[in-house]
């Protein structure tokens, strides 16, 4: 903690665009998505087609995390199934993300409803969408997106010129942080289940060991343990893959 106090300003920003960057592709990689997939949606395909993108690739990150969270694959209809007002309340009340990334993808799927449902905007930009709003629903838009909070937070009366030309890129970037939660708490969610499909099998296979009563058992460690099943690192957690040992 005392380190990442002494950085400067800039290498803060890099470790976060580092550590965003990273949850980016375990949110690609978790997907079947092609790597750098959602950072090229800056640039790549109109207006129309980067907005559904967009959204669906939400829809899909928060449907996972969800499923994972609840540890029951079985789920995955019913979540999936859900409206995502749904989905993102049950990620909030799970503590799957906080208020404020809760509202940023709840504005993205407003937006999405708004704009890539009519289909006289296939041929329009998000900058005549966001030109053409009031300034009350512009104020909205800009502080959910930005997260602004007190004295920082817009008013109707101030200038948003800025927003429509830079609302593409505002609204990926807004859309990162809450992927990089999502992504967090499926990674760990997907440690828990391995966690529970360990001591699963030890129990199974007769042995009531806890993570301490192995390693004094084999005081190599967890390679000692090579000779009955592989041992791989996932997310930095230790797990055992394969069958148990059959009991003697």
């Amino acid at each position: 903690m005392a380190d990442y106090v002494q950085l400067t300003q800039e290498q803060r920003r890099r470790r976060y665009d580092d550590m965003c960057a990273e949850a980016l592709q375990r949110t690609e990689q978790r997907l079947g998505l092609p790597e750098r997939y959602v950072l090229q949606l800056r640039e790549n395909g109109s207006d129309w087609e980067f907005l559904i993108k967009l959204a669906v690739l939400v829809e899909a990150a928060v449907t996972q995390a969800l499923v994972s969270s609840l540890h029951n694959e079985l789920m995955f209809d019913h979540v999936s199934g859900l409206s995502q007002s749904a989905r993102l309340n049950l990620c909030e009340k799970l503590g799957i993300l906080k208020k404020d990334e809760r509202l940023i993808l709840a504005k993205l799927a407003h937006v999405r409803n708004q704009f890539a449902h009519r289909v006289e905007n296939l041929s329009k930009s998000l900058q005549e969408y966001v030109d053409g709003l009031t300034p009350y629903q512009k104020v909205e838009l800009s502080n959910h997106l930005l997260t602004l909070e007190g004295d920082d937070r817009h008013k109707e009366a101030d200038d948003f010129s800025w927003l429509g030309k830079a609302f593409r890129r505002i609204l990926l970037d807004a859309v990162i942080l809450p992927l990089a939660a999502l992504s967090t708490k499926d990674a760990q969610a997907e440690m828990e289940r391995e966690r529970r499909e360990f001591f699963e099998r030890r129990r199974e296979a007769g042995g009531t060991q806890t993570l301490a009563s192995l390693f004094q058992l084999h005081p190599e460690g967890w390679q000692g343990l090579n000779d009955t099943r592989e041992v791989e690192t996932r997310h930095g957690f230790m797990c055992m893959k394969g069958e148990p040992p059959a009991k003697k």
